[in-house]
């Protein structure tokens, strides 16, 4: 595992971050964890972001096992779980908006995915969600915890795997 710190800085004439070299790293390794910091250097806001990676060879274009592969968190929930997979991935665009930050810096699809399915009743539970570490348990954990909690019913049922990995109700 390697480490990588980039810090990106907002840009007053396109209203938001430059976060060319943060997407552009992330295109080219695999990224196991981030973790974010904001702070201001002279009257202009920052992100700093501390990524644990491993290598993995440059993306010339993408393949269709990639695309695959980005979207296997789709298997993991079923139809039923989908209306509490949207409601969280709107909070997270939304939220993601307003700190003028990509989304997936919040949380990945597959990160959404796997709180959907494991449906975290605790902080202590949410951070035992891979990618979900102590600044993202800090600066999210209790806003998802409240939006699980308000779901409708059918949104509301946890399913777990038994040894087997079979899905039990």
């Amino acid at each position: 595992m390697l480490v990588k710190v980039l810090t990106v800085k907002y840009v007053e004439g396109v209203d938001g971050f430059d976060d060319a070299a943060l997407r552009s790293f992330c295109l080219n390794h695999t990224v196991i964890d981030i973790r974010e910091e904001f702070f201001l250097f002279r009257g202009v806001p920052h992100w700093s972001f501390v990524i644990r990676y491993e290598s993995t060879p440059a993306i010339c274009e993408k393949k269709p096992e990639t695309r695959k592969r980005d979207e296997d968190w789709r298997e993991w929930i079923s139809n039923e779980q989908m209306p509490c997979f949207e409601a969280l991935r709107e909070w997270r665009n939304d939220q993601a908006q307003q700190e003028g930050i990509s989304a997936y810096i919040i949380a990945t699809n597959r990160i959404l995915a796997e709180i959907v399915r494991r449906r975290p009743t605790s902080l202590e539970a949410l951070k035992e969600i891979r990618g979900f570490g102590p600044s993202k348990l800090k600066n999210y954990g209790k806003a998802i915890l409240a939006l699980l909690n308000t779901s409708p019913p059918q949104m509301s049922t946890p399913t777990e795997e038994s040894a087997d990995g079979s899905k039990l109700q």
